[in-house]
């Protein structure tokens, strides 16, 4: 089993993990909604051109003939005075989505600290038993061993034989469950961080 980090390296994985990562961008595109929610207070400004000819002239103002241009410009400027309070809503609106952005980001973060505590814990107990297991076997093994030499000598019988074979398998069993534990523990953590802990 690879080791991992240090605790302190995976608290700061942790806290750029992901989710935490995904809450911080959710938090800057509300702190740029609210900017963008006082825009309604400035004035707006549009401009207009528009050009046009009138006259006869069979070759369709490509000829000789008199063609009369005009051209028309205009600016508008305008700002509403009171439009029921929606320029205001809007901005507050923007502001409780800012502040919850800000609850959600700091819930993100904890919960990764969380997540963290319990998926070391589930390593490190898994990495225990896998251990336990390895000498589980190592002894079922050797148990084994001794009752077909007991068994080949008439010193035991059948039953015997059988019964520590199956201990065998059951502790097998148990090592094959710690290592997949073990492994699903460690990729808890990695989906957790947001990278290979290896």
């Amino acid at each position: 089993m690879a080791a991992l980090p240090d605790s302190a390296q995976l608290a700061a994985l942790a806290i750029a993990g992901p989710s935490v990562q995904q809450a911080q961008a959710s938090l800057d595109a509300a702190e740029e909604a609210r900017k963008a929610s006082k825009a309604t207070y400035l004035p707006s400004l549009s401009a207009s051109y528009s050009r046009s000819g009138s006259g006869t002239d069979p070759h369709f103002g490509f000829g000789n003939g008199p063609y009369t241009y005009s051209g028309r410009l205009a600016f508008q400027l305008s700002y509403p005075i009171f439009n029921n309070f929606l320029r205001e809503e809007q901005v507050v609106r923007a502001k409780v989505s800012e502040v919850n952005a800000q609850a959600a980001l700091r819930d993100s973060q904890l919960a990764a600290v969380q997540s963290l505590t319990q998926n070391i814990g589930a390593i490190r107990s898994a990495s225990q038993r896998v251990a336990i297991q390895v000498l589980s076997v190592g002894a079922a093994t050797e148990d084994v061993r001794v009752q077909q030499q007991r068994y080949n000598i008439g010193a035991s019988t059948l039953l015997d034989l059988i019964t520590s074979q199956a201990a065998l398998a059951t502790a097998e069993t148990a090592l094959i469950q710690a290592r997949y534990d073990y492994r699903i523990a460690r990729a808890q953590l990695e989906a957790l961080v947001g990278r290979d802990l290896q």
